[in-house]
């Protein structure tokens, strides 16, 4: 039998308490990466031993993560994907029964600006991805997404803004 009981009824944190909750939140970014993948591609990434953000600029596809379900991907999609898990960006072609080339990412990458640019055809890109390798502790001794065992999906409405704030972050830490 289920219980349920009304969210209003949890006690709710102050924002003074979040905010100090916050504070001893620290995050370390490890790397930064573009991946451009042009139509009938697939780009292949290795698993990084660290957790990673991943967030669709543009275009459209499929993510194939290893151990887990595919993502379907829109502009907007946010991914937090556990270490060790390989990923397969695949943008299918427009024409039924046209195999996709797969590119592997070690042999397709170059660094530009301090970030990895990871690209799969020749073509203008039609799914933009930028990543991030981070490790994110809470006070001295949680890491909070090193157990991690699924990836986390979230999609976005464009009035977020959350693009914005990422390109914002991502020069940010290239200027670093």
């Amino acid at each position: 039998m289920s219980i349920s009981t009304p969210l209003s009824s949890f006690a709710r944190i102050s924002a003074a308490h979040l905010d100090e909750l916050i504070a001893l939140l620290e995050i370390r970014v490890l790397g930064l990466s573009e991946c451009l993948v042009s139509e009938g591609f697939v780009l292949e990434l290795d698993g990084n031993d660290a957790p990673g953000i991943h967030y669709i600029l543009s275009g459209s596809g499929l993510l194939h993560i290893g151990g887990a379900d595919s993502v379907p991907l829109t502009p907007h999609t946010l991914l937090i994907v556990p270490p060790r898990h390989p990923l397969k960006l695949e943008v299918p072609a427009n024409q039924a029964g046209i195999a996709p080339v797969v590119v592997s990412g070690r042999e397709h990458k170059r660094v530009v600006d301090s970030i990895n640019r990871f690209r799969a055809g020749s073509t203008e890109p039609m799914t933009v991805m930028i990543c991030g390798y981070f490790t994110a502790a809470f006070g001295a001794s949680i890491n909070l997404f090193e157990m991690l065992s699924m990836p986390i999906v979230e999609q976005f409405d464009p009035s977020d803004r959350l693009d914005v704030y990422l390109r914002t972050a991502f020069e940010e830490l290239m200027a670093q």
